[in-house]
């Protein structure tokens, strides 16, 4: 009879917020390579990451910062920083460039570099202008500015300040090729844009890269964690949590870390699924949730819905104009039928419809 496998203390499963530690990603790898790809080639291109709450796009946003000089050639030519905007608040043109500027003065490749450190003192106090001047002195250099920004729809909270001539310099600096932004949105940006009538060329990203659901692999790459020699779920673990949270990253996380707990805390596996079902609902609930339309946003939903009614006003008279001799022919077949109306009575009713009295 085989003993049973001590626990380990720390959880490899993250189930709250983007993964820090790169050694516990799992998957996603050739979403990995087609950012390289597009950070390395002849000239960069700005790229759309999409996927809804929970897909891990802030976590991809973060590995990719900490291991794109493993996929790329000549990583020194690179300076990939992560911005989520939500905690960055930017409200201003200034404030943003502020905000990217502020992110690249941590990197130490910038640290040690006098030039470019009184560039970026010059940002901070700055905006578009010194900021375009800190791109041209990198670009001077060599080097490519990559700015992967989470949360990205966060900016369209503030469209007084940050309106088309702000969106539509961005597009003339990632068009110069001195610069690449990584930015990742619920649903695709330039949809976003739109239900935000924001109009301007900078929505028009050359890629977009989809998250969708993990394939088998990548799922048992995730539940073999800490590492495929040592897994922190023995396999009829792996298997539960395969059942439980099918292919979706953050339920197959959550799913693990539920199983992890009940065999450290001597639980039973049902408390695990039960405590998994709870938490799955309350989440994912959440993740649906929407903001109270604003009165704003309902005038401007009516003025459409009554704008398109209008168009479309002419054909509904003609459909109902159709519709009425049936419906007439209708009530008359029944009433005879049912003898409800004498057929006397039935045909000179119809002559007086007609016109013929």
């Amino acid at each position: 009879m085989s003993l049973p496998r001590p626990a380990r203390s720390v959880c490899p499963f993250v189930t709250a917020g983007k993964i820090e530690n790169p050694s516990l990603f799992a998957g996603r790898k050739d979403e990995l390579r087609r950012l390289a790809g597009w950070m390395s080639g002849s000239q960069p291109v700005s790229v759309n990451v999409v996927g809804g709450r929970l897909s891990g796009k802030s976590s991809l946003l973060q590995h990719f910062t900490q291991t794109y000089a493993q996929r790329v050639a000549k990583p020194g030519r690179f300076l990939v920083v992560c911005i989520c905007l939500r905690l960055a608040k930017p409200k201003t043109e200034a404030e943003f460039y502020q905000t990217l500027a502020a992110a690249l003065s941590k990197l130490r490749a910038v640290e040690q570099c006098k030039p470019l450190r009184a560039a970026l003192a010059a940002c901070s106090r700055g905006g578009k202008k010194e900021f375009t001047d800190l791109l041209e002195l990198l670009s001077g250099r060599g080097l490519l500015p990559v700015f992967c920004l989470d949360e990205f729809e966060k900016l369209f909270d503030h469209k007084d300040t940050l309106g088309k001539d702000f969106y539509d310099g961005l597009h003339s600096l990632i068009n110069s090729n001195k610069m690449m932004l990584i930015i990742a949105t619920r649903e695709p940006v330039e949809i976003v844009a739109e239900g935000q009538q924001l109009l301007s060329p900078f929505f028009n990203f050359g890629q977009a890269c989809e998250l969708k659901d993990f394939s088998e692999e990548e799922a048992e790459e995730l539940l073999l964690l800490p590492s495929p020699l040592a897994p922190a779920l023995d396999a009829d673990e792996r298997r539960l949590a395969r059942k439980w949270g099918d292919l979706q990253p953050h339920l197959l996380q959550l799913a693990a870390s539920f199983l992890f707990e009940a065999r450290r805390h001597g639980k039973s596996r049902s408390w695990a699924e039960k405590a998994f079902k709870q938490e799955r609902g309350r989440r994912l609930e959440k993740s649906v949730w929407t903001k109270p339309l604003s009165a704003k946003a309902i005038a401007q939903g009516s003025r459409k819905f009554l704008t398109a009614l209008a168009e479309d006003a002419e054909k509904c008279k003609k459909v109902l104009l159709a519709l009425v001799p049936l419906a007439v022919l209708a009530g008359l077949a029944y009433a005879l039928l049912t003898g409800k109306m004498p057929t006397k009575d039935a045909l000179d009713w119809l002559l007086k419809l007609m016109g013929a009295k």
